[in-house]
């Protein structure tokens, strides 16, 4: 469906409040939303664009912003808004940690993933999984469902298995 053009003027706003360029909006937001690519460039006109990928874009917007906040929205509004998807990708993480761990391919107890958070997805920034943002969550969803592909650990029938799904 792509975004509404109140949520395109938004975002627009929300970059320029926060002191984002166009060349930033697009190199580096943007660029992280794979659903933004469109006739072989990366735009917000995209069709293909949705509602939980302006929550999360204006959510890291948010995150640069002065204060934390953008315009007249309250501090972490976005944030909040975006945080149901982002717990949804913590989760999924969670759950394919979890596999790994019970087949001894990572450390237990966590400290594997916080491991890999810490040298693989954040440089060293942090190793706590709730901070981090969409494209940071992205990025370790995507790494260790490599890694357990790899590994020959299926996921979802240690899913079923568990009842988590």
């Amino acid at each position: 469906m792509g975004w509404t053009h109140k949520q395109k003027s938004l975002a627009m706003q929300a970059c320029k409040h926060a002191g984002i360029s166009e060349e930033q909006r697009v190199d580096v937001l943007l660029r992280q939303f794979d659903r933004s690519r469109y006739r072989g460039d990366i735009t917000s006109t995209s069709p293909r664009l949705n509602q939980a990928d302006f929550e999360a874009f204006m959510a890291i917007v948010e995150r640069m912003s002065p204060g934390g906040r953008i315009m007249r929205f309250m501090k972490g509004y976005w944030d909040a808004k975006a945080g149901d998807w982002l717990q949804r990708m913590r989760h999924r993480v969670l759950r394919i940690a979890g596999a790994l761990e019970r087949a001894g391919i990572l450390a237990g107890d966590g400290a594997g993933l916080s491991g890999w958070i810490l040298h693989r997805v954040t440089n060293e920034r942090t190793g706590k999984l709730e901070e981090l943002n969409f494209h940071e969550l992205q990025a370790l969803m995507f790494g260790v469902a490599s890694f357990a592909t790899k590994h020959h650990v299926d996921v979802n029938a240690e899913a079923v298995a568990t009842g988590a799904i």
